[in-house]
C-alpha cells in the first residue's frame, strides 16, 4: 500500500512539473512575440529588409547600435540573430544576468561556448564566437578581460626583453625561453604623438603607398596567445592580422597619442587593439558628420588586459587619440594588430627570382651595364617576357628613365600627328606655366576633382598602334597595371619664355603610374621635394635636375610621384622646341 501510495505522488509531481514547465513556455512565448511581433516582424524589419531608410532608424532608435539584448536572459547579440536565439531561449541561467555582459573570472572559460555561439568564418571553418562586453559607439567593440594577468605579465616580459624561465608554448620542442629569443628594443616614436614603439610583420610605407615584405617576425606571444583567440571574434571574420606594433605610453615623460584615423586602403577593415600594464581613457571624435548621425565625441574607457575592435564607423567616421592626462597610470602599453595585403608591386617582387646583393647586369639597347646596389637592384623590372623593357636609369626613388623608347620613324609618325590641326588645335595655356597644350581621352576640371567626364576629342592613332603596346612590355611592378586613358600633349618655345611650373600630379584623380615622352628636344627637369609637404625652408639642397633626352620615356611612382614636385625652367630647355606626352590612368568614379 505505501509503495503504491509512492507511485502515485511521483506521477502527480511529474504531471505538476510538466504543468509548470508548460505555463513557463507559454509566458515565455508572450514575452518573445511582444518584443518581436506576433509575425516576426523584426525579421522582415532588420534581418531581410532592402531598406537603408528603415536599418538607419532601427540604429538611431537604439543608439546607432547594431546590437540588441535578449528580453528573456539580457544577453547581447546582434539583430539578424537576436530573434534566432530569443526562440531557443530558456531565460536566465541560475537566475542572474549581467545584461549582455559577459564576465568571466577564468579567460580560458570566456572562451568555452556551447553550440548557439558557433559562427563560420571565411574559410567556410566552424570557430566559437566571444560576446562583446560593450559597443560604446557604433562599430566599436570592448572585450574587457581578453587575456589573464599571467598572460599579460609574459607578454610585457618579451615586450621588454626581461630574462624568465616560462616557455610560451611548453609543448615546443626547441624549448626556448624568453632569455634566448631576440627582441626588439623600445625607440622613441613622433608619428601620431610621442612615445616608444617598435613594429613586426609586413612593413606600410604610408608615403610610398605600398606594404613590403616582414623585416621582423610576429612574436611568440602574438602567434600562440592573441591570434587564435582573435579567431575567434566576429567582427575578426576573415582578418588574420600580419602587422603588429606595440606602444609605450609614459605618463611622467609627457607621451601621448595624437587623433588620427588608420590608413583606409592599406590595411582592411577591422582593427584590433589590447590594452596592458594600465588604464586610460580613449577619445574618439566624429569626423564624418555629413553622414554620421552618431555622437560627436565620445571618451572610451579601456581598462587593463581589455581588446577594443574598431570596424564600420568607428573605424572610418572616428579617429581616435589619448591625451596625456587621460593615461591613468604612470606606463600603458598597447598592441594594435591589422592584415595589410601586399601590395601589386611587392607580389611581383616576391614571385620573380631573387637578385645576388652585389652587382646586377641587366641588358639595355645599348648593351650590359652592371648595377650598384645603391641602384635598388630588387625594383629592377623582371619579366617572363623576352621583349620586356628595363630601365636605363633610376636616378630618384620611384623615378625610371628608359632611354631610346621610340624610334626616330615613330617620333616623326607621333610630331606629324600632334601638328595636325585639322582635329585639335595647340592652345595656349597659363595654369601650370606659359606654353600650349592639346588634351585626349577622358576630360576633367583641374580645379574640381569630381568633375571627370568623357573628353571632346579621343585618343589619337599612335597611342593604340605604339606607345600603349609599348608600355605594356614595361614590368607590371613599375606599370602596375596602368593603362593610360587620358593624354596630355605640351610644347614648348624657349624663344617665347616657355616654362612648367613646379607641380605635383593630383593625387586623388588619377592613379600613382605616370608616363611622360619626350619629343623633339632634350631639357633638365627639376625635382625637389614638395614644399607644401615639407615646408618652404629645404633649399637648393633637395633640388635634382635629370636630364631628359629626346625620345625618353620616364615613369613615375611611389616617392618621385607624391613626394617631389616637378617642372622646367625656361633656361632648362635645351633647344627651341620641345614637346612632352603625359599619360595617365584618370579614375572615372
Amino acid at each position: 500500500m505505501a509503495e503504491c501510495l509512492r507511485i502515485t505522488n511521483e506521477g502527480a509531481s511529474k504531471r505538476q512539473d510538466r504543468s509548470m514547465a508548460s505555463h513557463q513556455r507559454q509566458q515565455q512565448q508572450s514575452t518573445i512575440l511582444s518584443f518581436f511581433g506576433a509575425n516576426g516582424s523584426v525579421k522582415r524589419k532588420i534581418g531581410h529588409s532592402h531598406s537603408n531608410k528603415k536599418k538607419k532608424l532601427i540604429r538611431q532608435a537604439n543608439g546607432g547600435s547594431s546590437y540588441g539584448s535578449c528580453p528573456l536572459c539580457e544577453r547581447s547579440f546582434s539583430w539578424h540573430n537576436l530573434e534566432q536565439h530569443a526562440s531557443t531561449c530558456q531565460g536566465k541561467e541560475g537566475g542572474s544576468s549581467d545584461k549582455g555582459t559577459t564576465k568571466i573570472d577564468n579567460a580560458s572559460d570566456q572562451f568555452a561556448l556551447d553550440e548557439s555561439d558557433v559562427s563560420t568564418n571565411s574559410a567556410g571553418q566552424q570557430v566559437n564566437s566571444v560576446q562583446v562586453t560593450d559597443e560604446p559607439i557604433p562599430g566599436l567593440f570592448v572585450y574587457e578581460d581578453f587575456i589573464t594577468e599571467e598572460e599579460e605579465a609574459l607578454i610585457l616580459e618579451e615586450l621588454d626583453g626581461k630574462p624568465t624561465s616560462v616557455n610560451l608554448d611548453s609543448c615546443n620542442d626547441d624549448k626556448t625561453t624568453h632569455s634566448e629569443k631576440q627582441h626588439l628594443p623600445w625607440k622613441l616614436a613622433k608619428f601620431n604623438g610621442v612615445h616608444y614603439g617598435k613594429r613586426w610583420g609586413v612593413h606600410c610605407n604610408l608615403r610610398d603607398r605600398m606594404v613590403s615584405e616582414p623585416e621582423n617576425p610576429l612574436p611568440d606571444f602574438l602567434q600562440q596567445i592573441i591570434l587564435p583567440r582573435l579567431q575567434r571574434l566576429k567582427p575578426m571574420s576573415g582578418c588574420i592580422p600580419n602587422e603588429a606594433n606595440a606602444i609605450d605610453y609614459r605618463r611622467t615623460l609627457g607621451h601621448y597619442l595624437s587623433a588620427h584615423v588608420d590608413d583606409r586602403q592599406l590595411s582592411k577593415e577591422p582593427i584590433a587593439n589590447l590594452s596592458l600594464a594600465g588604464n586610460c581613457f580613449m577619445t574618439f571624435r566624429n569626423v564624418a558628420t555629413h553622414r554620421n548621425v552618431a555622437v560627436p565625441v565620445a571618451r572610451v574607457y579601456l581598462p587593463r588586459r581589455c581588446l577594443q575592435i574598431l570596424t564600420g564607423r568607428a573605424r572610418y567616421d572616428f579617429s581616435h587619440a589619448i591625451d596625456h592626462a587621460d593615461l591613468l597610470s604612470d606606463r600603458r602599453v598597447s598592441i594594435t594588430m591589422r592584415e595589410s595585403p601586399l601590395t601589386v608591386r611587392i607580389k611581383d617582387r616576391l614571385e620573380k627570382a631573387k637578385v645576388p646583393t652585389s652587382t646586377t647586369t641587366t641588358s639595355t639597347r645599348s648593351g650590359c651595364r652592371t648595377l650598384s646596389p645603391r641602384q635598388r637592384p630588387l625594383l629592377l623590372p623582371f619579366s617572363s617576357k623576352p621583349d620586356s623593357l628595363c630601365h636605363t636609369d633610376e636616378p630618384i626613388r620611384g623615378l625610371f628613365l628608359f632611354e631610346d623608347f621610340i624610334t626616330e620613324d615613330e617620333e616623326k609618325i607621333i610630331m606629324n600627328e600632334l601638328d595636325n590641326d585639322a582635329h585639335q588645335k595647340w592652345t595656349y595655356e597659363k595654369h601650370s606655366g606659359t606654353h600650349c597644350e592639346k588634351r585626349f581621352g577622358v576630360d576633367h576640371d583641374l580645379w574640381n576633382p569630381y568633375s571627370v567626364r568623357p573628353g571632346k576629342h579621343p585618343l589619337p592613332a599612335f597611342m593604340t598602334t605604339i606607345l600603349i603596346p609599348r608600355l605594356a612590355r614595361i614590368s607590371a611592378s613599375i606599370m602596375q597595371g596602368c593603362v593610360p586613358n587620358e593624354v596630355n600633349s605640351i610644347s614648348y618655345r624657349r624663344s617665347q619664355g616657355h616654362f612648367l611650373a613646379s607641380h605635383v600630379d593630383d593625387r586623388k584623380k588619377h592613379k600613382e603610374t605616370i608616363a611622360n615622352l619626350s619629343l623633339a628636344g632634350d631639357c633638365f627637369m627639376t625635382y625637389q621635394l614638395d614644399t607644401q609637404r615639407y615646408g618652404a625652408g629645404l633649399g637648393d639642397s633637395n633640388k635634382k635636375k635629370i636630364l631628359l633626352k629626346r625620345r625618353c620615356l620616364q615613369v613615375m611612382t611611389g616617392k618621385a610621384r607624391y613626394e617631389y614636385a616637378h617642372g622646367i625652367e625656361n633656361q632648362d630647355l635645351l633647344s627651341d622646341r620641345r614637346v612632352s606626352l603625359t599619360m595617365r590612368e584618370t579614375r572615372q568614379s
